[in-house]
């Protein structure tokens, strides 16, 4: 009988134990992931991870890497630059923004060939309806529509 009991209190010793390292995991992983502060955000790196996984994805080559790495780093800086610039009309602000993107999806189109085209699309589909479910329940706009 004083067995069970002490199997109990230590099963539930562990489970906690494990539960507790866990939650500091998560919690640890979730400010490495999102900094709260601007400061935190390198142009640089974003366009590596993005690239990272462009070339993962699509499999792409080194030569097609390269070329995909210096238009999302022009991206990324460009997207610093106009965060930091303020914008003060939220229109025009909108309008920038639309054009980079535009400016970028043609830009990597160009590089990819048909079928990493194909597969860059379904990526950004599934991006976008990832997003999106993470959106409901907030306040805002609806998905952006397709550019190609």
């Amino acid at each position: 009988m004083k067995k069970l009991e002490l199997l109990k209190t230590l099963g539930i010793a562990v489970v906690l134990t494990f539960s507790i390292a866990e939650m500091s995991a998560q919690e640890g992983r979730r400010k490495e992931d999102h900094p709260g502060k601007k400061e935190s955000f390198d142009p640089n790196n974003m366009a590596e991870r993005r690239t990272n996984m462009m070339k993962e994805e699509l499999s792409l080559n080194e030569e097609t890497t390269a070329k995909v790495l210096k238009i999302n780093k022009d991206f990324a800086n460009q997207g610093k630059k106009l965060r930091d610039e303020a914008v003060k009309e939220e229109e025009a602000r909108e309008n920038k923004i639309k054009a980079m993107h535009e400016a970028h999806e043609a830009k990597i189109a160009s590089v990819l060939s048909k079928e990493e085209l194909e597969k860059f699309k379904a990526m950004k589909k599934e991006h976008k309806g990832k997003m999106a479910e993470n959106r409901k329940g907030r306040k805002g706009k609806g998905p952006r529509e397709e550019k190609f």
